[in-house]
């Protein structure tokens, strides 16, 4: 833990004005600091003036100086970026070691370091001689990734997500308004499997998929604008499960209606409950621990409980919609939904 630990920013002249991913380059600096454990910061080379009109962490005292006079502390270069996991893991590992780039250039100097620990690719971007808020996007984009995500949220989902995210950054939209945009999308989706034509039930396979496709875009705002909260990972997650636990029933509802039986409804009872008391218990054991992540927290890797809360089925929902394979998929989901219970429990 570095709590009350001190850094000296020494600032990038027009580090206050850059602007990208909705911080500047001077705020995002000292966000960086402040989850990695800081408690105070000096920042040197920008007038005192700017504190006025920056989103400043309020948890981390910041000191305007001209001058810094504290030996003892962290130096950190104004001419990098650093993802805010990877410096809270080099600070907790590295105490004695400087921070340098690939061509040895100092990102972090610690008092008395005598070795330097070069950062991997994608954990420092150097700003460069120029600023170019398109060259810090592209490199954003790196840090709104988590490493939970599934196959075809890496490598489909996130385009599309990224490129709504992209626009929003500089808007007053928040994560939690993404939340429940996403949410709306998803319910208005499931709602419509309650129609008898095929068309309409296809209409909502794609809604749903929709909804799969930008509710990342809550975690990327919240990631890049440092915008993370409880009650933003507690609207992301039970709104997905919302999403999920509306399909069965309403796919449920439509098939007994058509039916004229019972046994669809309790095959729907069945996939809500598996589903839900296992995200009950992946919420538990997983995302608790991720919604107040201690200073310095390093991010989780993923584990058997990520790979089985993937929603890469999503993808399958249209095309069964079509071949109207909505019964085989409702009992996929009733003896799926359960096992995958058995199995949290299990992991």
């Amino acid at each position: 833990m570095n709590a009350g630990r001190m850094a000296v920013l020494e600032a990038r002249p027009g580090a206050a004005d850059v602007r990208a991913g909705g911080l500047s380059v001077l705020e995002r600096q000292i966000w960086t600091l402040a989850r990695a454990g800081f408690s105070r910061v000096e920042v040197s080379g920008v007038e005192p003036s700017w504190e006025r009109r920056l989103r400043l962490p309020l948890e981390v005292e910041i000191a305007w100086t001209p001058r810094p006079a504290d030996a003892g502390a962290a130096r950190v270069s104004g001419d990098f970026l650093i993802r805010p996991a990877f410096l809270a893991e080099f600070l907790r590992r590295a105490d004695a070691a400087n921070l340098a780039d690939a061509d040895g250039l100092k990102a972090v100097s610690l008092s008395g370091a005598r070795q330097t620990v070069r950062a991997k690719a994608g954990d420092l971007f150097s700003l460069g001689q120029k600023t170019e808020p398109r060259r810090i996007r592209a490199w954003l984009r790196g840090c709104a990734v988590k490493p939970q995500d599934g196959f075809m949220a890496r490598h489909f989902d996130r385009h599309l997500s990224w490129a709504v995210s992209s626009l929003l950054m500089e808007t007053s939209v928040t994560p939690n308004m993404m939340s429940l945009a996403s949410l709306a999308v998803g319910l208005a989706g499931a709602l419509l499997f309650l129609s008898p034509e095929r068309a309409v039930e296809l209409a909502g396979a794609f809604l749903v998929l929709f909804h799969s496709m930008i509710d990342g875009c809550d975690g990327e705002l919240a990631r890049v604008r440092f915008q993370e909260s409880r009650l933003g990972a507690k609207l992301d997650f039970w709104g997905d499960n919302a999403v999920h636990a509306a399909l069965f029933c309403c796919l449920g509802v439509e098939l007994s209606r058509m039916s004229g039986a019972w046994k669809p409804l309790a095959l729907a009872l069945a996939a809500i409950l598996g589903a839900l008391g296992s995200a009950a218990i992946f919420f538990h054991r997983k995302m608790a621990s991720r919604l107040e992540p201690a200073a310095g927290a390093p991010e989780s890797r993923p584990g058997l409980a990520d790979f089985l809360a993937g929603r890469d089925f999503i993808y399958l929902l249209p095309p069964i919609v079509f071949f109207g394979w909505n019964y085989l998929f409702l009992q996929a989901a009733a003896v799926g939904a359960p096992i995958f219970f058995a199995a949290m429990l299990c992991a």
